[in-house]
């Protein structure tokens, strides 16, 4: 029926014939390395990051911190796979099962309308603070009305320090006459 192991406290009792008996070994560990490289464009390479293959690890995790590079009048739209048909999007959840290579994908940014110019005239600049005024509450607008002036209110503390120095003056003469 298969090998019968020996007892070890057996009585021998006649001549034997014993075989060595083996078994698998203990599964090692897998120490596989499953790397993606993140290139811009066809030959610049980014950066590799790299996890154990028994992690099981998705390429969100590789892509963690992986910044590519800003490319005039484009917008970065993911991470891709080159191929004859175009570039093929990198699903986020998809578990990294080998050696990748990825590529920053682009698409073109959208046209800003160049009739817009950048200098307002001075009648919408004061429209856009009276409407700007209309959002504040009445508190607000008090302060921005008392410190709007600063020279007003400037010269107004210098009027009230002036009198009263005068004022001090004259009672400190009127005390010393009497």
């Amino acid at each position: 029926d298969g090998d019968v192991p020996v007892d070890p406290d057996a009585e021998v009792t006649g001549n034997w014939a014993v075989y060595a008996m083996y078994k698998d070994a203990p599964a090692k560990d897998d120490d596989t390395l499953n790397v993606v490289s993140f290139y811009a464009g066809t030959d610049k390479l980014i950066q590799t990051v790299g996890y154990y293959a028994k992690d099981h690890v998705k390429f969100s995790q590789y892509a963690a911190g992986i910044q590519a590079p800003a490319v005039e009048g484009k917008v970065f739209t993911g991470w891709g796979f080159a191929s004859n048909d175009g570039d093929v999007p990198v699903d986020p959840d998809a578990e990294v099962t080998g050696n990748w290579a990825v590529y920053a994908m682009y698409k073109d940014a959208p046209k800003q309308d160049n009739k817009k110019d950048d200098v307002k005239p001075a009648d919408t600049v004061t429209k856009n603070d009276a409407k700007k005024n209309n959002n504040k509450t009445v508190a607000q607008k008090i302060q921005q009305a008392v410190l709007s002036d600063t020279g007003a209110a400037v010269s107004g503390v210098v009027v009230f320090a002036v009198i009263a120095l005068i004022g001090f003056a004259g009672i400190t003469i009127l005390r010393k006459r009497i």
